[in-house]
C-alpha cells in the first residue's frame, strides 16, 4: 500500500514537470503603425476639429487591421515552473499494544498455609517447651502468631502460612483443631488435661521429633527468640502482650489478622531493624 501512494505522487510530479502553457505573443508592428498613422494625418491632413479627429481614428483603426494581418500574433508554449513535489502521506503502522502495567508497590500477602512445615513448628515449639506448666493451648497458640508474624516482618516470606483469626482470647491458627486431631491420630501428639493456678487446661504432649531439615537456620532462629521471650508467661501476661500489637489493633472483631500489619510495629513489638532506626 504504501509503494502505490509513493509511485502516484512521483507520476503527478511528471506530469507537472511536462505542463506547458500556450501565449500569444504578439507584434509590436500594429501598435506601432497607428502611431505612425497619426503622425502623418497630423502633418498633411489641412482639416482641423472633429472631423480631422475621426479621420484619423478611422484611418489609423484600418492601417491597424491591415498590419496586424499582415503581422498576426505567433502561439508560443512556455513551460511551467514544476510544482513542489508534495511529502507522500505517512502510513503509520499500527501495532497492537498491551495496556501498561501499573506499578504497585505495596506488597500484597496471599499466606498459603504449608501443613507439613506448621506441624513441625508446633512439634518444635513443644519439644523446647517440655515441662513448661504455663504452656496450655492458649499459650501455644500466641507463640505460633509470634513466630510466623516475627519471621515475616524480617524477611517478608511466610514461615508456615497459617492465617490467624482474632477471636476474644487472641489470634489463632485457622484449621488448628483439624491439624491437632490429625496429629494425635496419627500418634505424634497426646492431647491431656491438666490443673493450672485453679484453671483446667488443655496440653499437648509430643511424641515424635520435629523433622528439622524443613526448618531453615533463620526459620529456627526466629521461634528460638519468640520461646525465649515469651515461653515462661502465663495465658493471661502473653494475651495481653499480643492485645496490644498493631496486627491485633487494627483487625476487626472475628477476621483474619493481615500480615503486612507488621510494618506498622512499634517497640518493643517490632523485631526488625529499620533504616529509621538505626539513625
Amino acid at each position: 500500500m504504501k509503494n502505490n501512494i509513493n509511485n502516484n505522487f512521483e507520476n503527478e510530479n511528471q506530469k507537472n514537470e511536462k505542463k506547458m502553457a500556450e501565449v500569444e505573443k504578439k507584434s509590436a508592428f500594429p501598435i506601432l503603425s497607428v502611431g505612425i498613422t497619426w503622425f502623418v494625418c497630423a502633418i498633411f491632413f489641412p482639416i482641423t476639429g472633429p472631423t480631422r479627429f475621426f479621420l484619423t481614428a478611422l484611418l489609423s483603426y484600418v492601417v491597424y487591421l491591415i498590419v496586424k494581418s499582415k503581422f498576426p500574433p505567433k502561439k508560443i508554449e512556455i513551460m511551467m515552473e514544476p510544482e513542489k513535489e508534495k511529502a507522500p502521506p505517512k502510513v503509520e503502522k499500527t501495532e497492537k499494544t498491551e495496556p501498561a502495567k501499573k506499578e504497585n508497590n505495596i506488597r500484597i500477602s496471599v499466606p498459603k498455609m504449608n501443613v507439613s512445615k506448621f506441624k513441625n513448628v508446633l512439634l518444635y515449639l513443644l519439644e523446647c517447651c517440655a515441662g513448661k506448666p504455663n504452656v496450655g493451648e492458649t499459650v501455644l497458640n500466641k507463640l505460633l502468631y509470634f513466630c510466623d508474624f516475627n519471621y515475616y516482618e524480617i524477611y517478608e516470606e511466610h514461615l508456615t502460612g497459617a492465617r490467624y483469626q482474632k477471636l476474644p482470647f487472641g489470634p489463632v491458627p485457622q484449621q488448628l483443631d483439624n491439624i491437632i486431631n490429625q496429629m494425635v491420630a496419627g500418634k505424634q501428639l497426646q492431647r491431656i488435661k491438666t490443673e493450672y493456678h485453679g484453671f483446667t487446661q488443655t496440653r499437648y504432649l509430643p511424641l515424635m521429633k520435629p523433622d528439622l531439615t524443613q526448618l531453615s537456620a533463620a526459620e529456627k532462629t526466629v521461634i528460638d527468640d519468640v520461646i525465649r521471650q515469651m515461653s515462661d508467661w502465663n495465658a493471661n501476661q502473653i494475651s495481653e502482650y499480643s492485645h496490644k500489637d498493631k496486627p491485633w489493633r487494627a483487625t476487626e472483631d472475628g477476621d483474619y489478622i493481615g500480615y503486612n500489619l507488621v510494618f506498622y510495629r512499634r517497640p518493643p513489638f517490632s523485631v526488625r531493624a529499620y533504616p529509621e532506626d538505626e539513625d
